[in-house]
């Protein structure tokens, strides 16, 4: 008899996004088109818990942007839209992101 076990994931709280992401750097390949590498760097975050975000985009193109936190989620809002994940600590630096309840394939890096 072989036995399954399933794990839940235990998303980041909003305390937890607050102490980790604000101030630092995260990086990774884009979930669109699996290939594109993005940096992003954030403020600290302002006593609305929220803040400003610097990109690059391909290694070329700069963006900015806003972020909050809300409902235990990261959000992101520029020029693209607004966008929030439920985020996964998979690693001491090392993220997954989830959007509407399903993993995104790349993971988010945090310098």
């Amino acid at each position: 008899m072989t036995t399954t076990t399933a794990f839940a994931q235990v998303f980041m709280t909003q305390e937890e996004l607050l102490a980790t992401i604000p101030g630092g750097q995260l990086s990774g390949v884009s979930n669109n088109d699996g290939k594109t590498p993005w940096i992003q760097a954030y403020s600290k975050a302002t006593s609305k818990k929220n803040g400003k975000l610097n990109g690059l985009w391909d290694g070329k193109d700069k963006y900015t942007g806003d972020w909050f936190v809300k409902d235990d989620q990261w959000c992101e809002k520029g020029n693209w839209g607004q966008k929030c994940w439920s985020v996964e600590r998979i690693g001491a630096n090392e993220f997954r992101i989830y959007e509407n309840g399903q993993p995104k394939k790349n993971t988010w890096k945090l310098k």
